[in-house]
C-alpha cells in the first residue's frame, strides 16, 4: 500500500507527522475496505460488512395487512356510526326540504289525474246529450217498459255524475288557511320550535319589522321544526286528495256502466221492436 509505506518512511520525523500519517492510513485502509465490501457485494448479491448492509438495505413499509387489527376495527366503528348516526342540522334541513318538495310534486299530480278524469266524464256526458238531444223518438223508445227503464237509467245516471264532480272538486279545490292574529303566533325564539316563519298565513300575521326581527334570532332547529309540520300538513292534504280521487275514478267506471246499460236496453227495444 502506497500509504503504507509513505508512513513508514516517515514515521521516524515527529510525532505530530507521525499521528497525521496514521489518520491517512485509517482512511486508506477504509476506503479499501468499502471496495472490497462492494466489489463483494455485485458478485454475491451480499454485502460483507454489516454496516453496509444497515445503509443499503431498504426500510419496508409497513403492510395494510400488517396494521393493528384493533385500529381497523375501531376505524370500521367509527364510520359505521357516523353513517347511523344522527343527522346534522345543514343535512336534516336538506332532507325536509326534498320532503316537503316531494310532497308538493304529489299535490300537483293528484291535480293532474283529476284534472284528467273531468276530461274523461266530459266525453262520457257528451254521449249522453247526443243519444238524448239527436236521438229523438227515432232511437228512444216512446213508450211502454223500454220508455220508462231508459228514463229512470238516465235519472240515476245524472245524479251520479254529480256526485262524481262534486269528488273532483273536492280533489281539485284548495286548502287555503286564515291568516292568524299576531297574539297567536309565537315571538320569542326558543330551540327545536317551529317559530311559524315559512308559511304564507303566517307571515301576514306579523308586521314586517317583528317578522324581519324573528329571522334575525331564528336557529336552524326552529327551521327544521317547522319544515316537519308543513310536511305533515302536506301529507294530510295528499291523503284527503287521494281518496276523493279514488272516489273520482270509482264513479268514472260507474258511469261508464250505466251509459252502457242505457245503449243496451236502446238496442234491445230496437231489436224486440
Amino acid at each position: 500500500n502506497p500509504c503504507v509505506q509513505m508512513y513508514a518512511q516517515r514515521r521516524s520525523r515527529s510525532p505530530a507527522v507521525g499521528a497525521a500519517w496514521r489518520v491517512v492510513r485509517d482512511c486508506c485502509t477504509r476506503a479499501s475496505a468499502l471496495a472490497i465490501a462492494y466489489h463483494g457485494s455485485a458478485s454475491t448479491g451480499v454485502c460483507r460488512t454489516s454496516y453496509i448492509s444497515r445503509v443499503t438495505e431498504p426500510t419496508k413499509p409497513k403492510s395494510e395487512k400488517e396494521s393493528d387489527p384493533d385500529e381497523k376495527a375501531h376505524k370500521a366503528a367509527r364510520k359505521l356510526e357516523i353513517e347511523r348516526g344522527l343527522l346534522e342540522p345543514a343535512e336534516r334541513y336538506k332532507a325536509l326540504v326534498n320532503a316537503v318538495k316531494a310532497s308538493q310534486d304529489l299535490i300537483e299530480l293528484a291535480d293532474k289525474k283529476a284534472r284528467f278524469a273531468l276530461v274523461i266524464m266530459s266525453v262520457l256526458n257528451a254521449i249522453a246529450v247526443l243519444i238524448v238531444v239527436r236521438g229523438g223518438d227515432a232511437v228512444l223508445p216512446p213508450s211502454g217498459i223500454f220508455a220508462l227503464l231508459v228514463r229512470a237509467e238516465f235519472v240515476a245516471y245524472a245524479v251520479v255524475t254529480v256526485y262524481y264532480v262534486a269528488q273532483a272538486i273536492a280533489a281539485l279545490r284548495p286548502r287555503s288557511v286564515r291568516p292568524p292574529a299576531g297574539h297567536e303566533l309565537p315571538s320569542a325564539v326558543e330551540p327545536a320550535v317551529s317559530m311559524r316563519v315559512l308559511f304564507y298565513a303566517d307571515v301576514l300575521g306579523r308586521n314586517r319589522a317583528a317578522y324581519a326581527d324573528l329571522w334575525e334570532r331564528l336557529r336552524t332547529d326552529n327551521l327544521t321544526a317547522e319544515l316537519a309540520d308543513q310536511h305533515y300538513t302536506l301529507s294530510w292534504i295528499n291523503a284527503q286528495k287521494y281518496k276523493a280521487l279514488d272516489r273520482l275514478y270509482f264513479g268514472l267506471g260507474v258511469m261508464t256502466v250505466m251509459l252502457a246499460s242505457v245503449i243496451g236496453t236502446i238496442a234491445l227495444y230496437k231489436v224486440l221492436s
